[in-house]
């Protein structure tokens, strides 16, 4: 149950974070092997980027690498390309690349350690990877700090109290989620809390 529950933290986050570049990037194709991030919908908030149905990890990272090659100060770029190389550490099961998602997410918190709430997920997320789920919960307390709205970072925790063992903080999480963003990744957090 708990890698299950990691994979659908972390797809939801990558989906989110990934929305932002769709117009930027244009469509993802399903042209490589990686398994598609699924849609995330219904986010709380605009500023929560989301991406499209039919977009595949590899491509995604690609045109995020692409992307920071011609605009290196993108915050929001430098933290997607962490929460990419995340869940591909994930479904690859290879932890080697958590040290790109580590540097990805120092460098998005380098350009901005203020505002930044979507490296704040990735690093929750990174954590929970690496099994601190302590520390997977203080990066999303972080990250709501900034962006207390955020449907994903509610997840982030959640995920990490429940891994922890703290229920009630665990579905007060979940149901935060739900309420902000009543989806499929929400709910069926929310599933396991109850």
């Amino acid at each position: 149950m708990t890698r299950r529950i990691l994979l659908t933290a972390t797809a939801a986050i990558v989906g989110a974070a990934a929305l932002f570049f769709a117009s930027a990037l244009g469509p993802v194709h399903h042209d490589h092997a990686s398994p598609v991030i699924g849609p995330v919908v219904g986010s709380a908030s605009a500023a929560e980027p989301r991406l499209p149905a039919g977009g595949t990890l590899d491509d995604l990272i690609t045109r995020l690498q692409t992307r920071l090659t011609n605009v290196p100060d993108d915050h929001v770029s430098w933290a997607t390309l962490g929460l990419a190389y995340v869940q591909q550490a994930r479904v690859t099961v290879d932890p080697t690349l958590y040290a790109k998602a580590d540097g990805a997410l120092a460098e998005s918190i380098r350009l901005d350690d203020t505002t930044n709430f979507t490296a704040y997920a990735g690093l929750s997320a990174l954590a929970s990877g690496r099994h601190d789920f302590a520390g997977a919960r203080t990066y999303a307390q972080r990250g709501l700090e900034i962006d207390p709205y955020s449907s994903i970072l509610y997840g982030a925790l959640g995920d990490a109290e429940l891994q922890l063992v703290n229920c009630d903080a665990a579905s007060a999480a979940s149901q935060r989620m739900v309420g902000l963003s009543p989806d499929t990744a929400s709910l069926s957090r929310s599933s396991y809390t109850l």
